[in-house]
């Protein structure tokens, strides 16, 4: 009995070594004092040895955005702690990680949270609401930033936990219903039980309808309820009532867009819906789809294109996008180049005219810098396009400044920035300019084909002949390949790829584990995913170039397509042959995709021998996506065994 008793008195110190985080107290009250301890040789510690530790904290309020604070723990080995005073009266809930230098201590990415209470012991209001936020909060991706620091990845799952938790114990906070909807609808994607989630989804909002019934939020949160769970009758009643009462109310946006956006109206319908749209928001992000479906597009349907151009010039004061989407269509259908400068123009100085935006309180400095870098490098476009209009005009000398200015501003990391920039240089007979170039635009691996042509013409004109540019070619080529591989040596990864078998399309199901021993590249896309089906062309390019290896699979697995079924195979299947795609193509039922936590496609997966992941890929990067997966590959092939061995 007393061997049992110490056994007992002995597990708490288990447990607590077993976890780096202690805070105190434990309920800690808003005004008062909060102690936030970490100990670096717990069992679970990260930082263990570190010198100096800083905990990094996101505090979050109900009206405003969540705000990074800073704060050093105190520099001695038996207490790495700080306190922390909870004076501001509007905070509800705090997310947390601890730093030492480049490491960090998240929690595994889920972070360590603190939710503040009252001082009778109860969780303050929003205090849920906001924790359910910061499992679907994307305002940074709005910004071009993709990973940042102190956001959570995106789980509709523990999302969805929280704003029920808040709306069960305030059935009026139409907030917290909305976000749940919401949270409902993409956990769809992937649910075990989608008719459960179904029958969740219309019980909270008939319980809404009950409590809220002329709050906008409420009603819009409705109408996605009604909608995705399968009653659209009541959801068009609500949707219609909710526009009639509030028109320019901001959720209802997205709804007027829709209503723009219609396939079965009438053309002077559409376009008076667009007008509309445009003067009721005239700050949305939406704003160039309008104007390129609601008004170019159907203007141009009815060949009055005339009266788009004079749109546009009636309105001075739209975003950069609006005119240049505009710019650029009349671009890519060959009209009158004169129009296309006095469209695109408009777009340059709608972007210079611009204001700066402040910092985002939940960036970091280095962050918002990426942001920034990344909203400058989208801009290079207004001048692409308003040098070619220039150039096809041919006024030279002025679109040889602008195409500068373009390929400045992308730093030469957009392909066909530099395909334009070396073709208008060429043909002003500065040669050495175009192939300086070209050259660089491969070392980048930022080349088209269309480049390499115009960069071998360019050759032969200063040079007389081909002599010597193989060589230069090969020379670009080198370096191009040396310098990504220093890149993905540094990006290199290592984390248990999740097992699957999946269908094939024309075949036998495939398992992952079947293939260890083999690099094997997962490809996750849709039909109706417009970088997917750019990428596809350069995808099977890699294929092609490993036909002939058998170490190597290559696996398309289509996911969240839409239709289900014969429906969806027949549409894949289309897709497929008429592109003579050759590579297999699975079918994930959206399971396989939420196990390898895909926030968006296409994203690609190269998987080494030993069945672990080695690289992921977001997005498309462009013609360089083909020379940066044969890299990639390739490393994998000489690999011995595991990162870890090596």
């Amino acid at each position: 009995m007393r061997k049992f008793i110490i056994f007992l008195l002995f597990v708490p110190f288990i447990l607590l070594a077993d976890t780096p985080v202690s805070i105190q107290p434990e309920k800690p009250v808003q005004g008062e004092k909060i102690t936030i301890q970490y100990n670096p040789s717990a069992r679970t510690a990260v930082l263990r040895g570190a010198e100096s530790i800083t905990l990094d904290a996101l505090f979050w309020y109900p009206e405003r955005d969540p705000v990074i604070k800073t704060f050093a723990l105190a520099d001695n080995e038996k207490d790495r702690s700080v306190t922390l005073d909870l004076k501001e009266d509007d905070i509800r809930y705090i997310q947390f990680k601890f730093s030492s230098g480049e490491l960090h201590d998240n929690n595994n990415g889920d972070f360590w949270d603190i939710f503040l209470y009252t001082t009778d012991g109860e969780v303050l209001p929003d205090a849920y609401f906001l924790a359910g936020q910061s499992w679907l909060f994307i305002k940074h991706m709005m910004l071009g930033v993709r990973g940042a620091s102190m956001i959570r990845d995106t789980d509709p799952v523990k999302a969805a936990k929280y704003f029920e938790k808040e709306f069960n114990r305030n059935p009026s906070h139409s907030k917290a219903a909305f976000q749940l909807i919401r949270a409902l609808q993409w956990h769809m994607r992937d649910a075990d039980d989608p008719e459960k989630l179904k029958e969740l989804g219309i019980a909270n909002a008939d319980a809404l309808a009950e409590k809220t019934e002329d709050d906008p939020v409420a009603m819009a949160a409705m109408v996605h309820a009604y909608r995705s769970f399968g009653e659209r009758e009541k959801a068009e009643e609500i949707q219609k009532r909710l526009i009639e009462k509030y028109p320019a109310h901001e959720e209802v946006e997205q709804f007027r867009m829709m209503q723009v956006m219609a396939r079965d109206i009438e053309p002077e319908t559409k376009i008076e819906r667009a007008r509309a749209f445009i003067e009721d928001f005239p700050d949305s992000r939406s704003i160039d789809m309008v104007i390129r479906q609601g008004i170019y597009n159907t203007y141009n349907e009815l060949d009055q294109l005339d009266k788009a151009i004079a749109f546009l010039t009636d309105h001075p004061s739209m975003p950069p996008d609006a005119y240049w989407i505009v710019a650029n269509d009349l671009l890519r259908d060959e009209h009158d180049p004169s129009v296309i400068e006095s469209v695109a123009r408009k777009a340059i100085k709608a972007y210079e005219n611009q204001p700066v935006d402040d910092q985002p309180s939940y960036l970091t400095d280095e962050e918002w810098e990426t942001a920034l870098t990344g909203r400058s490098r989208y801009s290079s476009r207004y001048w692409h396009t308003y040098a070619t209009a220039l150039w096809r005009q041919g006024k030279t000398e002025n679109a040889i400044t602008n195409i500068s200015k373009a390929y400045e501003i992308a730093d030469g990391l957009n392909a066909r920035t530099n395909t334009r920039a070396v073709e208008i240089f060429a043909d002003a007979g500065k040669y050495r300019d175009a192939i300086d170039i070209g050259v660089k635009a491969i070392v980048n691996n930022q080349a088209e084909d269309e480049l390499l042509n115009k960069l071998k013409e360019a050759y032969i004109e200063l040079h007389g002949s081909d002599e010597g540019y193989t060589e230069l070619l090969a020379d670009a080529r080198n370096e191009a390949v040396m310098s990504l591989r220093e890149k993905y040596i540094k990006e290199m990864i290592e984390r248990p790829a999740p097992d699957f078998t999946l269908e094939r399309l024309g075949g036998e199901p495939v398992t992952l584990s079947e293939l260890e021993g083999k690099v094997v590249v997962l490809d996750f896309w849709a039909t109706w995913c417009g970088p997917c089906v750019m990428a596809f062309p350069h995808f099977q390019t890699v294929v092609d170039h490993f036909s002939d290896n058998t170490d190597i699979v290559f696996l398309a697995i289509n996911t969240w397509e839409g239709p289900m079924g014969d429906e969806r195979i027949e549409k894949v299947q289309e897709f497929i042959e008429e592109n003579e795609y050759t590579f297999p193509v699975l079918f994930d039922e959206d399971t396989v995709v939420s196990e390898y936590e895909v926030q968006g496609i296409p994203t690609r997966f190269t998987i080494g021998r030993g069945g672990s992941i080695r690289f992921k890929d977001i997005g498309f990067s462009g013609p360089g996506m083909t020379q940066s997966m044969i890299v990639q590959i390739e490393m994998l092939l000489e690999e011995d065994g595991p990162l870890t061995q090596k």
